[in-house]
């Protein structure tokens, strides 16, 4: 069953990999996610969605990322602190 989930994740990342680079573009992309991730994703200035680098994320968090930035995108939305 983990490898499964796994693999769900390396799917997911393949098919949003495109929106997922685009996270520097949008402030909120990060948004709600724990700190230890955001500061991962931001030390990996090149790709942080690598292959190399997928345990450092789970697929809710890629999910969550690809949810900021389509939120961000269409409906102009922002987060308040």
């Amino acid at each position: 069953k983990a490898k499964v989930k796994e693999l769900e994740k390396f799917r997911y990342r393949k098919d949003h990999r495109k929106i997922l680079n685009q996270f520097r573009d949008y402030p909120n992309a990060l948004a709600k996610l724990p700190s230890e991730v955001k500061e991962n994703i931001m030390n990996h200035y090149d790709d942080p969605f690598t292959i190399t680098n997928m345990d450092s994320f789970s697929e809710d968090e890629l999910r969550e990322i690809v949810f900021n930035i389509h939120k961000e995108k269409t409906l102009r939305f922002t987060y308040h602190r």
